[in-house]
């Protein structure tokens, strides 16, 4: 079961010392996860909640894991976010808990889990290993940039996170750490599992799987031979993007691939953004991450020359199809992940160009979607002149 916790004392608390305490590891999972509700969001009604959990756990040796609480896909000015926190605040779970901060904690047996007084530090809140979870409205808090470096892992570790957008709407950030000494079983302190997907889980959700247990934080021990299973549920038919938002001491030559099963399609996410459109349902044989290619011709170039820009001066969004791709549709959303355009292509050429003069200035995101449900997307700006 999950219970509400948090620090009652008059001073910092350190999370390293907490979570390893052996009194609580006996009893918890070693995850703090940290509610970060959209700041946009002025109701105490749970029908007006916009928000989701930030997780956080740090090894013994005190190299922390996190993923970013989940519910926005965009940055504050409008662009997708690649880097930094998924959340509109930017906020990110960090070492020290301060001062009255709340966070949820699994139990794994009975008993008590306990905020000690050896568990306390002297780190203000402004620390740069500090962070409150709270409205950013207070004298207390600080700014936060939308965009910032992750945190650097040591020389031993591996690391790489993957953003899944569903539907322009919202993205799950998955993190994999390698690690000489993780092993095939959880990891406490370097792994996060969600004991009850279906309780846990947004509607629409990714996540690792092993021994069909679910990790939103995984850890092995690296080789180029593993495949990564990756489980993703809808709850109706849509839009799939996976792109890589971190990587850390992985070998410049080292690729890491999409693998659909289905469609035996090698997609380097080095190289490029993996998009699908899917059908409602649960797919948990269909995805997974490989780091070797076993397909004859790797797909990584499959939308070489294919372009999509925004011409302003005639008002026109074009596309070049230069290899001739069997293009499908064309989707264009605005920054909430609405749908404001939908044409269908029946008839393929090299050349296509829509008109734009009715839309309101402003960052969209167009979407090409290919007969064999690939889909290639980006964004472009509109500005009518006049």
């Amino acid at each position: 079961q999950y219970s509400l916790v948090g620090n009652p004392y008059p001073s910092a608390m350190d999370a390293l010392a907490y979570i390893h305490d052996t009194e609580n590891s006996a009893v918890i999972t070693g995850t703090l996860f940290y509610w970060e509700q959209n700041p946009n969001i002025n109701s105490h009604y749970l029908s007006d909640y916009d928000g989701g959990y930030a997780t956080y756990t740090i090894s013994s040796g005190g190299v922390p894991s996190y993923t970013p609480a989940t519910f926005s896909t965009y940055n504050n000015d409008g662009t997708i976010n690649g880097s930094g926190s998924g959340s509109p605040s930017g906020k990110e779970p960090r070492r020290y808990i301060p001062i009255g901060q709340g966070f949820m904690v699994e139990g794994i047996a009975t008993g008590t889990v306990k905020a000690k007084n050896v568990h306390r530090a002297y780190i203000k809140e402004t620390n740069a290993d500090s962070e409150f979870f709270k409205s950013s409205n207070t004298k207390t808090s600080k700014k936060i940039e939308t965009k910032k470096e992750f945190p650097r892992v040591p020389d031993d570790f591996k690391r790489f996170r993957l953003n899944i957008d569903f539907n322009n709407a919202y993205t799950r950030q998955l993190l994999e750490n390698f690690h000489p000494t993780a092993s095939k079983g959880f990891d406490y302190g370097l792994e996060t599992k969600i004991n009850d997907p279906d309780t846990f889980a947004l509607n629409s959700d990714a996540y690792f799987s092993n021994d069909n247990v679910a990790y939103l934080t995984q850890a092995l021990a690296f080789n180029e031979a593993l495949n990564i299973p990756m489980v993703i549920q809808l709850d109706q038919n849509m839009s799939v993007r996976i792109r890589i938002a971190d990587i850390q001491n992985f070998d410049e030559n080292q690729p890491i691939y999409i693998h659909d099963i289905e469609k035996d399609l090698y997609v380097n996410l080095k190289h490029q953004d993996f998009d699908i459109n899917l059908e409602a349902g649960q797919y948990t044989n269909r995805f997974q991450v490989t780091f070797r290619s076993k397909a004859l011709n790797v797909s990584e170039h499959t939308f070489d020359g294919l372009q999509i820009f925004q011409n302003n001066t005639s008002s026109e969004l074009n596309i070049t199809n230069p290899k001739l791709l069997d293009i499908k549709a064309l989707r264009l959303y605005d920054v909430s992940g609405k749908e404001i355009l939908s044409k269908s292509i029946s008839e393929t050429k090299k050349n296509y160009a829509y008109p734009t003069k009715s839309l309101s200035n402003g960052i969209y995101i167009a979407r090409i979607e290919l007969s064999n449900q690939l889909g290639y997307s980006k964004k472009i700006v509109v500005s009518n002149k006049g």
